[in-house]
């Protein structure tokens, strides 16, 4: 790492303690600490993961109370020790220098080698911490002395022949260790039982930035932060289908889709309820606008619309202050008597007698032709009731 990356380090460190000085008390969430540090590392893409996985464990917040103070060496050095399980050696050297910066430790403490032996400036460390490192430098050096005694006592009763067998012996079992343990870290990293390594695979990195998306989804106060969470989830797991996986590897790659397809579903909702209550704030806006008949129909449709919107969506609280907006304008509005049906016909039968008389061309219809009279039958006396004929 060059002198000019540590100063970049370390200038990222000292403005996120400078954040949270400024922000004492307001920051309430991990996920709201893993924004702010994104935030400030800028370009620096290859430490987003690590750094969020930093400032989201127990012991990151031992070092908030000592940020800009000059001290928690101890803390630090515990805090990266657990990360080391995880990350490389470099991405470990860059965090050590992120939070020096963040401590306001001096330059002469974080370019101490990481040696036991080596004696720490006690200016550098609280009461508590020397006490604690005195202890530990008695009970090495007490453990040193005993180590050299032993190798200095003197060897008798021991025939060479003896000791050149017991020797091959020695070298003979050693061999057989390493061979087991050779095999046994191939057939464990074959099936992801590897406790730990020195440095983590790819796959490791992206299960643990999938995981983190995940805590994000679960902290998300926002339909923007929740879908900007399951898009992070969803790249990462896109990243997994290429690689190999081990059995326990494959089954938390399962469970992360199962949350991904639930992911993707609730930001569907969230979509759609936001259009739900667009559609029902421009009723409640036309409302305003109108009177009588139609100002009622604007409101039913409103409060029709955001029964649409669940109690748990994020557009609950918006939704929530048009219903009462709705019911306000429902109270004041006066109630309208319907109009007798029976009046509305009698005033209708006019029109439809008058368009009955007419023909469908619009012409005037014409009455039926008279038809002819049948005459009477004669008789005797050429009278109107004459039965036989005159002749």
């Amino acid at each position: 790492m060059t002198p000019q990356e540590q100063n970049q380090y370390r200038a990222i460190g000292g403005r996120l303690a400078v954040v949270l000085r400024q922000r004492k008390g307001q920051v309430s969430s991990a996920a709201r600490l893993q924004a702010i540090a994104a935030d400030l590392l800028g370009d620096r893409t290859e430490l987003l993961v690590p750094l969020k996985d930093l400032v989201s464990r127990p012991g990151f917040e031992l070092l908030v109370e000592k940020a800009g103070s000059g001290r928690g060496v101890v803390e630090r050095r515990a805090l990266l020790a657990d990360m080391e399980r995880t990350y490389s050696p470099a991405v470990i050297n860059a965090l050590e220098e992120l939070v020096n910066g963040f401590l306001d430790l001096p330059k002469a403490a974080s370019s101490l080698p990481k040696h036991e032996n080596v004696e720490l400036d006690s200016t550098l460390m609280t009461d508590d911490d020397l006490s604690e490192y005195s202890v530990k430098q008695q009970s090495q050096r007490l453990v040193a002395a005993e180590s050299e005694d032993k190798l200095q006592q003197p060897i008798t009763g021991t025939r060479p022949f003896a000791l050149v067998l017991s020797g091959c012996a020695a070298i003979a079992t050693l061999v057989a260790i390493s061979t087991v343990v050779v095999r046994s870290e191939l057939i464990c990293t074959a099936f992801g039982l590897c406790q730990g390594s020195s440095q983590p695979t790819a796959v490791q990195q992206t299960l643990q930035a999938a995981r983190l998306a995940v805590s994000e989804l679960e902290n998300a106060d926002s339909l923007m932060s929740y879908r900007s969470a399951a898009n992070e989830l969803e790249k990462e797991l896109q990243r997994l289908r290429s690689e190999t996986l081990s059995p326990e590897q494959r089954e938390q790659q399962s469970n992360l889709s199962k949350i991904r397809r639930e992911a993707r579903a609730a930001v569907l909702q969230g979509e759609a309820d936001q259009q739900q209550l667009k559609k029902a704030a421009a009723a409640l806006a036309s409302a305003r606008q109108l009177k009588g008949v139609d100002k009622k129909v604007q409101l039913n449709t409103a409060e029709k619309t955001l029964q649409s919107i669940a109690a748990e969506s994020f557009t609950a609280a918006e939704a929530n202050s048009l219903r009462a907006q709705v019911a306000k304008l429902h109270a004041e509005s006066p109630k309208i008597a319907e109009e007798p049906v029976e009046e509305v016909q009698s005033q209708r039968r006019p029109s439809s007698a008058a368009s009955s008389s007419q023909s469908p061309t619009g012409a005037i219809a014409t009455p039926p032709a008279a038809r002819p009279a049948t005459p009477a039958p004669a008789t005797d006396s050429g009278g109107e009731w004459r039965d036989q004929p005159l002749f």
